[in-house]
C-alpha cells in the first residue's frame, strides 16, 4: 500500500479580496488585527541581545494544509501598548520556497490481517513553506507584536527583556514539586493544584513475590504522568538538574514556595534532595540497588478519586547493576553540591559519598550484567517477565561509565579515572556522528558522561582530544542556523520527531553547549549558545503547531504570556479527577498543572491503527504529529502529551543558559567550572600533617608561610591532603584549579 501527501493547489484569490476589502475600510474603523498562528514566535520572548528570527509559514502538508497564507515582502514590529511601529523586517524565504521532503519506508501494523506491512509515503518534518523575519535589531526592552500589513495579520505577543525567562525557569523547576509521591502538597505551597498524599502503603512495599520482608520506599517523584518510581530514569534527570546550577546557580532561589523555602538553601537542591533520599532507600547493604517501584500491575491508572484513592500493594522490583551505576553517578554527583550547605544538611554530603563507593564496589565484584537477561522481575499481566527499566546496553554500560566519571570529579581517585578511561569507547570520527542524543555509541548516558570527565582535573589529554573533536563534528553536522538554503525551516535541527521529541530538542538545544563546556573550538564567529537558544524559542511557541509546550503559562494558569500553550497533558492526577473538569484542558475551571514540558510531536504515533487510535494524527508531517488532548487507551495520548522529569530536567538546564535569576550563587566553587566567579568563602585546617578544605574537592595547592616563601607543593583531592611534614607558624593556602585562584589562612589545630 502507498500513500502520499498531496499539494493543495495554490491560490492567491482569497488574499486579494480579503485586501481590497480591507482596503475600503477606514482607518478609524478598522477592527484590530486578527492573530495568525502561520506567523510563529516565541510567545515567552526574546533577551535583549539575542537572534530574533521569526518564522512565517504557508503549511503545504498536514492538517492545516488548506490554510492559504503568503506574508508580505516586509513585515512590522509594534508595540502592544500603543500599536506603534517600531521597526520594518524584511521576510526572506527558505530553500527557494519548497518545504522540506523526503520519501520514507516505516512499518505498519495492519488490523486487518494482523501483520506488519510497508507504507511508503511522501514525509515531510514541517510540511511548510517559510520565510525568516530577522528582526535582533530590536534591542529596547518591552511588549511586541509582529504585524503583517499585506493580510491585515498580527503575532502572539512577545516581551523583550533581559530577564524574560526567569519565571518560566521557575515554573519549570516546580514541575519536580507537584510529582512529588508521598506527601500532602497543601494550597499553601500548590495553590488550587493541592491534593492529599499518595501511595503511602510505599512504607511496606514487598517484592513481587514477596520473598522480602516488607521495604520502606516511600518519597521520591513520580517518573511521568503516573506513580511509578525508577531509579535508570534518574540518572540523566538528577545529571542536567546539578548542571543547570552549576552553570548558573543564580537562576535558582530559595524563595519558590515549597516547604523547605528560606532554609538557606536553594529550592533546587531541596527538590532534588527529596529523590536523593528516596533513592538512598532503595540501596542494599552490599551496594546494590533495586530497579523500581510500581503499583500492583493493573491499578496505575485510577477512575474518579485521584491517586490518594488507590490502595493497592506496591512493589519494588529486584536489584541491578545497571541501576545501581544510575545511583551511584547520581549519588556522587549529588554529594559535591551538598558538601556547599553542610550547615543546613550535615553529614549528607558524607553520606551520599559513601553511598556512591558502595555502589562501585557492587559494580565492580558483578562486573557483567546481573541479572543477565536485563530484566528486573516485574511480572505483567500477561504472566510474562517486563524487559525495561534500563536493562540494556545504554543504561548498562554508559552507566558504568558516568558512574566511574562522577566518582572520578567528586574523589580524583585513580581507580575511577582508569576505568573510564579503558571502557570510553572512541567516537566514529568519519561521518556519521556517535555521540548524538538519539542515538550511535553515545545515547543519552553516555554523551553526559563524557562531558562530566572532559570537565575534571587531571583528565586523560588524549581522551580530552577525542571528546572535543567528537563535540566539533556534531556541531559541524547539525547547525541549525547556517546558511539559509541549508538549514531547517524551523532554524532547528533534529532527523526523527519520535516519542518524547520535546526531550530532544532539548539536548539537541544542550549539544553545542556542551561542546563550548569540553573546550569544542567551532569556526570565527560561531556562537555555541546561539545555536541553544533557537530551540528554546522552539519550545516556546516558533514552531509549526504555534504553541508553547509548557502546560498552563497563559492567562489561565501562571500568567507568563504564552497565549497559545499546552492545555492538557496526559496525568493521572488531573484526569483522574471528577469528569476531568477542573484541570485539563483550557476549559476547565483552574486549568492543567503548570510548567509541565508534555512529550512533544511524535511520527511514530502512526503507527497507533487500533479502532480507537486518532486517524486525524496518523501520516503527519512529523512536527505536526501532535495534539493537545488527555485520550486514555486506545488513544494512547502518553505517546504525545505525557510529560516526565527526564523530559523537563533537559528542558531546565537549557533555559537556565539564559536565565538571569535573583539567586544566590554558592560561596565556595569546588564544582564549578573555568568560567565562574572566583573563590569568595573557604576555610582550611591542619591537624598534624592532615589538611582539610572546605568547599574544595579537587584543587592545586601551595603552602605558604606569611613571607609567601614556598613550604610545600601538593594536591587536594578529595578536599583533604597529607603533609610531607607538619609545618610550623602561620600558614597561608594558595589553591588553583578549575575555577579556582584564592589563597586562604591555615588554621592550625594540636
Amino acid at each position: 500500500m502507498s500513500r502520499s501527501l498531496s499539494s493543495r493547489s495554490r491560490t492567491t484569490a482569497k488574499l486579494l479580496l480579503g485586501s481590497a476589502v480591507l482596503g475600503l475600510v477606514p482607518a478609524q474603523l478598522a477592527a484590530a488585527p486578527v492573530v495568525e498562528q502561520q506567523i510563529t514566535v516565541n510567545q515567552i520572548g526574546y533577551r535583549t541581545k539575542a537572534k530574533k528570527v521569526a518564522v512565517l509559514a504557508d503549511p503545504v502538508y498536514g492538517f492545516n494544509a488548506a490554510v492559504e497564507y503568503i506574508p508580505g515582502d516586509s513585515v512590522q514590529v509594534r508595540r502592544v501598548s500603543d500599536d506603534v511601529r517600531v521597526l520594518g523586517v524584511k521576510t526572506q524565504i527558505w530553500n527557494d520556497g519548497k518545504p522540506d521532503t523526503s520519501t520514507s519506508t516505516i512499518g505498519i501494523w495492519n488490523d486487518a490481517q494482523g501483520k506488519n506491512v510497508d507504507t511508503t509515503f511522501l514525509s515531510s518534518f514541517a510540511g511548510d513553506r517559510v520565510w525568516w523575519a530577522d528582526f535582533s535589531s530590536l534591542t529596547t526592552p518591552g511588549d511586541y507584536y509582529l504585524y503583517d500589513a499585506k493580510n491585515d495579520r498580527k503575532s502572539y505577543d512577545f516581551r523583550i527583556a533581559d530577564d524574560v525567562y526567569d519565571k518560566v525557569l521557575q515554573a519549570a523547576v516546580r514541575m519536580f514539586f507537584y510529582q512529588r509521591q508521598g506527601m500532602d502538597l497543601d494550597a499553601k505551597n500548590a495553590g488550587v493544584w493541592n491534593r492529599k498524599a499518595d501511595r503511602l502503603q510505599d512504607s511496606v512495599a514487598t517484592t513481587w513475590t514477596g520473598s522480602l520482608n516488607p521495604r520502606d520506599v516511600r518519597g521520591g517523584w513520580w517518573d511521568a504522568g503516573d506513580p511509578n518510581k525508577y531509579m535508570t530514569y534518574t540518572t540523566k534527570t538528577l545529571w542536567q538538574l546539578f548542571d543547570a546550577f552549576e552553570n548558573n546557580a543564580q537562576a535558582f532561589t530559595d524563595a519558590t514556595n515549597i516547604p523547605e523555602s528560606g532554609n538557606g538553601v536553594p529550592d533546587l537542591l531541596d527538590e532534588i534532595k527529596w529523590e536523593l533520599d528516596w533513592m538512598l532507600k532503595m540501596q542494599n547493604v552490599d551496594g546494590s540497588v533495586h530497579s523500581r517501584v510500581v503499583d500492583a500491575e493493573g491499578t496505575t491508572y485510577p477512575g474518579v478519586g485521584g491517586p490518594e484513592a488507590v490502595k493497592a500493594k506496591r512493589h519494588y522490583t529486584l536489584a541491578s547493576t545497571w541501576s545501581s551505576a544510575c545511583f551511584a553517578a547520581g549519588v556522587a554527583n549529588a554529594s559535591r553540591f551538598f558538601k556547599l550547605y553542610k550547615a543546613v544538611y550535615p553529614g549528607y554530603s558524607d553520606t551520599l559519598l559513601a553511598r556512591a563507593k558502595l555502589a562501585w564496589t557492587y559494580l565492580e565484584a558483578n562486573p557483567t550484567r546481573f541479572p543477565v537477561d536485563g530484566k528486573d522481575g516485574m511480572i505483567l499481566k500477561d504472566g510474562t517477565v517486563d524487559k525495561r527499566a534500563g536493562g540494556d546496553k545504554d543504561y548498562e554500560e554508559m552507566g558504568r561509565l558516568l558512574a566511574s566519571a562522577e566518582l572520578f570529579r567528586a574523589t580524583g581517585e585513580a581507580k575511577y579515572q582508569t576505568y573510564f578511561d579503558a571502557n570510553m569507547p572512541t567516537p566514529n570520527l568519519n561521518g556519521f556522528v556517535a555521540i548524538d542524543p538519539m542515538g550511535g555509541t553515545y545515547t543519552w548516558v553516555g554523551q553526559i558522561a563524557l562531558v562530566s570527565y572532559a570537565r575534571t582535573p587531571k583528565a586523560t589529554a588524549a581522551k580530552l582530544d577525542i571528546i572535543r573533536k567528537a563535540f566539533r563534528e556534531i556541531n559541524y553536522w547539525f547547525d541549525p542556523t547556517g546558511p539559509i538554503a541549508g538549514a531547517d525551516p524551523y532554524r532547528v535541527k533534529n532527523w526523527y520527531y519520535s516519542w518524547g521529541s520535546n526531550q530532544l530538542m532539548s539536548d539537541w538545544g544542550l549539544t553545542p553547549i556542551y561542546g563550548k563546556a569540553v573546550g569544542m573550538s567551532l569556526g570565527s564567529g560561531e556562537d555555541p549558545l546561539a545555536r541553544g537558544e533557537e530551540y528554546v524559542h522552539y519550545l516556546l511557541g516558533r514552531n509549526p503547531m504555534s504553541m508553547a509546550y509548557l502546560t498552563n503559562i497563559g492567562k489561565k494558569g501562571l500568567n507568563l504570556g504564552a497565549e497559545r500553550c499546552a492545555t492538557s497533558m496526559f496525568h493521572i492526577w488531573s484526569m483522574s479527577k471528577p469528569g476531568y473538569t477542573q484541570f485539563d484542558y483550557d476549559s476547565s475551571t483552574y486549568g492543567q498543572l503548570p510548567g509541565y514540558l508534555t512529550g512533544g510531536p511524535n511520527f511514530t504515533y502512526t503507527y497507533e491503527t487500533g479502532a480507537g487510535a486518532l486517524q486525524e494524527l496518523r501520516f503527519q508531517p512529523h512536527m505536526k504529529s501532535y495534539k493537545d488532548w488527555s485520550g486514555d487507551w486506545p488513544q494512547n495520548s502518553w505517546t504525545i502529551t505525557e510529560p516526565a522529569i527526564y523530559y523537563q530536567a533537559a528542558f531546565v538546564n537549557l533555559l537556565s543558559h539564559f536565565a538571569t535569576g535573583s539567586g544566590t550563587a554558592p560561596s565556595a566553587t569546588g564544582i564549578s567550572g573555568p568560567s565562574r566567579s572566583g573563590l569568595s568563602k573557604a576555610s582550611a585546617t591542619l591537624r598534624g600533617r592532615e589538611l582539610s578544605i572546605t568547599g574544595v574537592d579537587l584543587a592545586k595547592a601551595t603552602l605558604l608561610d606569611p613571607a609567601g616563601h614556598v613550604v610545600e607543593r601538593f594536591e587536594i583531592q578529595g578536599g583533604k591532603a597529607t603533609l610531607a611534614k607538619r609545618p610550623a607558624g602561620m600558614l597561608l593556602l594558595r589553591l588553583e584549579g578549575e575555577g579556582l585562584n584564592a589563597t586562604v589562612p591555615v588554621l592550625s589545630l594540636r
